[in-house]
């Protein structure tokens, strides 16, 4: 469950791409950035990720899995097929906000790249007697999620700290995935997949002009309404616990963080501080003096009106108690006593290398483009602008209200 933040954030360093489109075509958002090189990265991401599921827990992540099913021009080979010809990747991924497809493709393939987007966006065939056969296949990724002690205790505590919208796992349940329909897919797509709802974030080596008469050629679906969010609600505040007859220990910790973006990224310089590198407190304190475990982790989950820190580490299962508290000592000394100057510059340094190896990746960049631009979060290099713009006490005291606020503690022992 815990995503890193160098990779939530999906930030990159500051590009000055050769040219930039950014404009709306019958409502469908639409960001091109040109970059020189032989390849284009394409992202579709739409805000229907499974904060949308509704009554049915898994709904949106096995839609997700039913575009790549068949479409009404392509049966499941020649989708597969075709994706291959292209020669480079084709997948998809379903957050809590949003389902995102994604190609990277060489530069005179972006045209057929976009004509296959847009059939598994418009014309996905959603067949019982196919969603039978990957209703199985769901099943078993479903099995590996919860064969893994540590990422179910994760799953577990995420769910236990909302109730309403996010208060169930991605993939869903045994449970539900047996009562979900084909025709539930069909009706989720139909009311989802909309264009007030859709992003498409295009960065690589074709012209900004070209993709934009690509995407007029392919994607011209009329207006229809856009879903509203339904609502999340925080929930319990509890000490979760697991008992497992194995070798490992684990405490994860949750804390609400800030949604709005400027305080979200003040606390995410004092989470690096804490952070799960050699040179930070957490590492030094839980590996270095203590030599409680091997994993210490930190990382974030964002939503236009939530957000969620995670603390993890790892240790033998007799010394999970003494592993919270360390943990929590270390959190509450920060929001007591606040950091060193030389400490929050470190901070932002690791933060601006983490930038610049994600912003290697024309797949990261098409992700970001589309993902933060339906979702409303700043763009990377603004990002990158308000955390060079903190003051050492903005951090302290955003840091200090993320430890005053609401958290839960889970105890794998």
């Amino acid at each position: 469950m815990k995503v890193p933040l160098r990779s939530q954030t999906r930030s990159h360093p500051r590009t000055v791409p050769l040219r930039k489109l950014q404009t709306r075509y019958r409502d469908l958002r639409l960001t091109v950035e040109h970059h020189r090189g032989p390849l284009t990265a394409v992202a579709l991401s739409i805000r229907a990720g499974a904060r949308f599921d509704g009554r049915h827990p898994g709904l949106a992540h096995a839609a997700e899995h039913m575009l790549f099913q068949r479409t009404r021009n392509l049966d499941y080979r020649r989708l597969t097929e075709l994706a291959a010809d292209l020669g480079g990747h084709h997948n998809a991924v379903t957050r809590y906000e949003t389902i995102t497809l994604i190609i990277e493709c060489f530069n005179e393939d972006v045209e057929k790249a976009l004509w296959l987007l847009s059939e598994q966006y418009y014309h996905a065939a959603i067949e019982e007697e196919r969603w039978e056969v990957e209703r199985r296949v769901v099943m078993d990724e479903l099995r590996g999620f919860e064969s893994d002690p540590v990422q179910l205790l994760e799953e577990t505590a995420f769910c236990r700290f909302f109730r309403g919208a996010l208060a169930h796992p991605i993939a869903g349940t045994a449970r539900s995935l047996k009562k979900l329909s084909a025709q539930h897919i069909r009706d989720f797509l139909g009311q989802h997949f909309v264009h007030g709802a859709t992003s498409l974030g295009v960065a690589g080596g074709i012209e900004p002009d070209r993709i934009l008469k690509l995407a007029e050629k392919f994607f011209c679906g009329g207006p229809k309404p856009i879903p509203k969010p339904p609502p999340v609600e925080p929930g319990r505040v509890v000490v979760l616990r697991r008992h497992e007859q194995g070798t490992v220990g684990y405490v994860t910790l949750l804390l609400e963080a800030p949604a709005a973006p400027r305080d979200f990224f003040a606390a995410a310089v004092a989470l690096e501080v804490l952070g799960d590198g050699p040179d930070t407190r957490l590492f030094q304190e839980i590996r270095g003096r203590l030599g409680l475990g091997y994993t210490v982790d930190t990382g974030s989950m964002w939503g236009p009106d939530w957000a969620v820190f995670v603390i993890g580490a790892s240790c033998p299962p007799d010394q999970v108690k003494l592993l919270r508290k360390t943990i929590e000592s270390i959190c509450a000394d920060a929001a007591a006593w606040g950091f060193d100057k030389s400490e929050i510059e470190r901070a932002r340094k690791k933060l601006k290398f983490n930038y610049a190896l994600l912003g290697n990746s024309l797949f990261d960049r098409a992700i970001a483009l589309a993902e933060d631009c339906v979702l409303g979060f700043p763009l990377p290099e603004e990002a990158e602008d308000m955390i060079s713009g903190f003051t050492d006490e903005e951090v302290e005291d955003a840091w200090r209200q993320v430890w005053l606020g609401r958290k839960l503690a889970a105890l794998l022992t």
